[in-house]
């Protein structure tokens, strides 16, 4: 296998793979971490502003387990797979982009999702305007019905429907198929789900109880405790990565 260098190509991103057109080469599809970390940031000025749009753009070109959003308010939301990563997005676009802009506190990417199966009827008949369902469903499923957070684990199946020749519309639907998830989402039991990060910490037995009360405090839960030469002693565990400063 040759390896070699491509410079001054300006239409790839990380992740693809150039080929010949007549053999494309299909290689696995690459699994890239979950956000668990979202910071608001906000340019300081029109300038700024212009900046920061050209520089969030080219690193998330650069960088797949990155990505940019907008919250509710409009705001610019960056989110990464921790501290450690935005704050190497944010010290980027100060030194590569010159961006001057205000830099959130870090906050946990929660999920909602629901513990039981549930089924809510709100009508019967053939013609439906499936675009509209889609829709209703597509939007609920980013705003969770606890703290409107997006929604993950969720199966929703279109059982019926009725139809009217007047009233029905793809506006109609979609309200309808809004208004029955939410009802059954708030049925189903939801719970928040809170990103974790899978941890191991090597220490020597002086230290032990100091590790465990700190982890403890950390909302961490212990899966196992083991021994290794030397008297040190290995502790496995499941920590809020939001609160271990990664």
């Amino acid at each position: 296998m040759d390896i070699v260098t491509l410079v001054g190509l300006k239409d790839t991103i990380a992740g693809e793979t150039l080929c010949d057109p007549k053999g494309p080469f299909v290689l696995d599809q690459m699994d890239f971490p979950v956000h668990v970390i979202k910071i608001a940031i906000e340019p300081k000025t029109k300038a700024d502003m212009e900046k920061m749009e050209a520089g969030l753009i080219k690193l998330a070109e650069e960088d797949p387990s990155f990505r940019v959003s907008q919250d509710k308010e409009d705001r610019t939301i960056i989110q990464g797979t921790g501290e450690l990563h935005l704050e190497t997005i944010v010290d980027r676009l100060k030194r590569e982009f010159k961006v001057e802009a205000n830099v959130g506190a870090p906050q946990a990417n929660y999920r909602e999702s629901i513990s039981e199966v549930t089924e809510v009827r709100r009508s019967t008949s053939r013609r439906i305007h499936y675009t509209g369902v889609f829709k209703g469903l597509e939007n609920c499923m980013s705003n969770g019905v606890l703290a409107g957070f997006p929604v993950v684990g969720v199966r929703a199946v279109l059982v019926d429907s009725t139809y009217h020749d007047v009233d029905s519309s793809v506006k109609a639907f979609q309200l309808a198929a809004s208004l029955a998830f939410m009802e059954g989402m708030r049925k189903a039991k939801p719970l928040m789900l809170e990103p974790t990060m899978k941890l191991e910490v090597v220490t020597p037995e002086e230290h032990y109880e100091d590790v465990l009360g700190d982890l403890s405090r950390r909302r961490g839960q212990i899966i196992s405790v083991g021994e290794k030469p030397d008297k040190l002693y290995v502790l496995r565990c499941f920590c809020m990565s939001v609160h271990l400063g990664c």
